[in-house]
């Protein structure tokens, strides 16, 4: 009767808690910040804080890629466009509006006190496109930057308030896209940030429903066939759903919202969360088995399980933990709140779960399964490591040497869009902008001079800046550019009367200091302010290029590096490469440090547990190869098949090892248990009763919770699918690793004290 009323308050209490945290979960929100992926605490973080303060965001704006089948010079397409322009220009949230029918050039005359305006293109004298598409088509900033030279295409850039949030984002797109469609263009494609925003948010909140949906499927599926019963489905399914509603829950009252990252929480907890639940279920099954009464068994089960159950847990938080030493603030944030969902799950074991036993008298005998199938074949696969022993440790050195070569082939490298799968229309999008114009990914780099009494418009100065310039066009790859050397050109030209042959540096020093001290003298017409600072002696240079990814961009710089200190006056010069997408690829030169570091932590720590449950340093290190042979060979997957090492695939590291882990400490806490109890019974026999005792829970878990983490195949984000896949890899290649190469290595290494 006491242990009714305990187990009645413990589910009346879970229960109006998890209601609560149900209520929590429905206002949960979706975000995708960009910045929260730059480097924490890092001095480039900071520099570009800096510059974008001095300057202006480098991500305050839409690319709009438009294509006309007929022609792009043609008079119904350009009024269109111009049209458009005008209704986009009066849209909310933009500030401002570059089109190929805004383009202006520019020409002073003396005692004139404007510029005079005179457009690219004179919508009004059709007669003359064709004059202006040679001059336009000839022109350094508007051929392959607003005309593209491969296709009938025009691009339009829209500039945003910087400000606005995600909320904002999605209206802003949503109101951008309704302009565009009422002029019914052949093809229209839009890159930039807010359209970028709205479009991952949508994908996160679709993904969240597919992996939970997905993952309950195949969790039922796999329980249905362990246990063949309706309360051996729901029972344990209730620990996880109540264990990720009060995780979510708790997302919500600390103000975390999903993202890119932890929108694969959900499906982590439904399934490593079954892990504990499953181990003692079915070690209180074989109780029962044996013809235990329900409270005797139950509790049996409690003490036999319950500490291995605890380590594993403790050695899953290990593994989640190590990635507080991210510098990406999503990824510490799936490290905290995964700890904490291991956290509930545990605790959840060992009270919702036991009471829901007691209460409805769970696992009466002539419910049971028949045993024999399971005992049938792990006897079998007893013999087999028995038999085969040297076999199975030859066959796992040659595997795990393959997968150390195949490892040594991972490239670290990152791509803007990558995340996205190529079918989608966003990623199609951006790569229609990618081949027919200069680029779509942002490039900027801060240059200034060390001397400040120096001006960028001096005759040595700008000498070497039209190095640098030439560079950055001809090898960098830079379209689009707008710096110090095309500021100066475009003066002089202005100066003589828009004469395109004058589009140079002046001659004469005189006229250069001419063009310095009227900079900003028109600054209602020409706005430099974004470019360059008032003191002429710190500027931005920025244009786009292709998105050829890291690991190139990475070499580039390298280049520029080497260019830099060989051709410019380093004792005046300072630069920086800087910008949104350089901050990202700046996070996966991190990565591989912070896997290795994280994997390290977690080998000591865990190690050290297990050769403390042991007294045995010898059965620390025999624990571990199993664990670390599907690291590599999940290392050898990517390396043959050219899956890059990036931060969503580095998680599959730390994630697989956490959780890999778990069923060799089962194993080896069983095996001790079964010497403690006879210590007559030799090492073998030890094995064999271990194979029976807890082989058949390893197999369930391990099936579930890779069945579980293919849910995440059908991400539309190319990192989650290959999360989902890869670590479904290294959980199989951790089954058998316990199966085989952990049995063989007890047998070869450890000898009974």
């Amino acid at each position: 009767m006491k242990f009714r009323l305990i187990a009645s308050a413990i589910l009346v209490s879970i229960g109006l808690i998890s209601i609560f945290m149900l209520w929590q979960v429905s206002q949960i929100k979706y975000d995708y910040d960009f910045e929260a992926f730059f480097p924490k605490n890092h001095p480039s973080t900071e520099f570009f804080k800096a510059y974008r303060h001095k300057f202006e965001p480098d991500n305050n704006y839409v690319l709009i890629g438009i294509k006309n089948n007929t022609g792009v010079f043609n008079a119904d397409f350009l009024n269109r466009i111009n049209d458009l322009s005008d209704s986009l220009a009066k849209t909310s949230y933009v500030t401002s509006v570059i089109s190929p029918t805004t383009l202006k050039d520019y020409r002073r005359y003396a005692l004139f006190p404007k510029l005079v305006e005179v457009p690219f293109l004179d919508l009004n004298k059709p007669e003359r496109f064709f004059d202006d598409s040679v001059r336009i088509m000839s022109h350094p900033h508007l051929s392959g930057s607003f005309f593209s030279k491969k296709a009938p295409a025009v691009i339009l850039i829209i500039r945003h308030q910087s400000d606005i949030n995600e909320v904002q984002s999605a209206e802003f797109a949503e109101l951008v896209r309704n302009v565009v469609s009422a002029y019914h263009f052949d093809e229209v494609h839009y890159a930039g940030r807010t359209f970028g925003q709205s479009i991952y948010i949508d994908i996160i909140q679709k993904d969240v429903l597919v992996f939970v949906t997905a993952s309950v499927i195949l969790v039922i599926l796999f329980l249905f066939l362990a246990y063949r019963s309706f309360w051996g489905i729901w029972m344990p399914l209730s620990v996880v759903g109540l264990t990720t509603i009060w995780t979510m829950g708790g997302m919500t009252i600390t103000g975390k919202s999903l993202d890119l990252i932890s929108n694969i929480i959900p499906t982590i907890l439904m399934v490593i969360g079954l892990s504990s639940v499953v181990h003692l279920f079915t070690n209180y099954l074989d109780r029962r088995r044996q013809g235990l009464e329900l409270q005797v068994a139950l509790f049996g089960s409690m003490k036999e399980v319950g500490l291995a159950t605890v380590f594993t847990t403790f050695t899953t938080m290990i593994g989640f933990l190590t990635l507080l030493n991210s510098n990406v603030q999503p990824i510490i944030e799936l490290g905290i709140y995964t700890t904490l969902g291991l956290v509930v799950a545990l605790f959840l074991t060992y009270t919702w779960f036991p009471s829901l036993i007691y209460l409805l008298n769970t696992g009466e005998k002539s419910r049971y399964v028949n045993n024999s199938f399971w005992n049938e074949k792990l006897m079998a696969l007893y013999q087999m490591v028995m038999t085969h022993r040297v076999k199975i440790l030859l066959i796992f050195c040659a595997l795990a040497a393959l997968g150390i070569g195949g490892s040594m082939k991972i490239k670290q490298n990152n791509y803007i869009l990558e995340d996205l799968q190529a079918d989608h229309p966003q990623h199609q999008a951006f790569s229609f902008i990618e081949e027919n114009f200069a680029g779509a990914r942002p490039f900027e780099m801060y240059v200034g001079l060390k001397d400040s009494t120096r001006t960028f418009f001096e005759r040595p100065v700008i000498t070497q800046l039209q190095l640098l310039d030439s560079f950055l066009v001809h090898h960098y790859g830079v379209g689009g550019m707008t710096n110090p050397v095309s500021i100066a050109k475009a003066a002089n030209k202005i100066n003589h009367q828009g004469k395109d042959e004058l589009y140079k540096i002046p001659e004469s020093d005189k006229e250069l200091k001419a063009i310095q001290k009227d900079l900003f003298r028109y600054g209602s017409q020409v706005d430099l302010s974004a470019f360059l600072r008032r003191n002429h002696y710190e500027a931005r240079i920025s244009g786009f290029v292709p998105d050829l990814g890291s690991l190139v961009f990475n070499q580039k710089n390298e280049e520029l590096k080497s260019f830099f200190e060989s051709n410019m006056d380093t004792d005046l010069f300072e630069y920086q490469i800087t910008g949104t997408a350089t901050l990202v690829d700046l996070n996966t030169v991190f990565v591989s440090d912070n896997v290795i570091e994280g994997l390290l932590i977690a080998f000591i720590i865990i190690g050290c547990i297990i050769g403390i449950m042991f007294g045995s340093i010898k059965m620390a290190f025999i624990s571990l190869l199993p664990n670390v042979f599907p690291l590599l060979v999940t290392g050898g997957i990517m390396g043959f098949f050219g899956i890059d090492l990036k931060m969503s695939t580095s998680l599959i590291f730390i994630i697989s090892f956490g959780i890999a882990v778990d069923d060799s400490i089962h194993f080896l806490s069983r095996f001790k248990q079964e010497l403690a109890k006879n210590k007559e019974l030799s090492t073998s026999s030890a094995l064999k009763q271990t194979f029976l005792g807890t082989g058949k829970a390893i197999v369930i878990t391990s099936l579930i919770i890779s069945g579980g983490f293919l849910s995440l195949c059908f991400s539309s984000f190319l990192g989650t699918f290959y999360i989902g896949i890869l670590i479904c890899a290294t959980l199989i290649a951790a089954l058998f690793a316990d199966l085989f190469l952990l049995p063989a290595l007890v047998l070869t290494f450890w000898k009974k004290n």
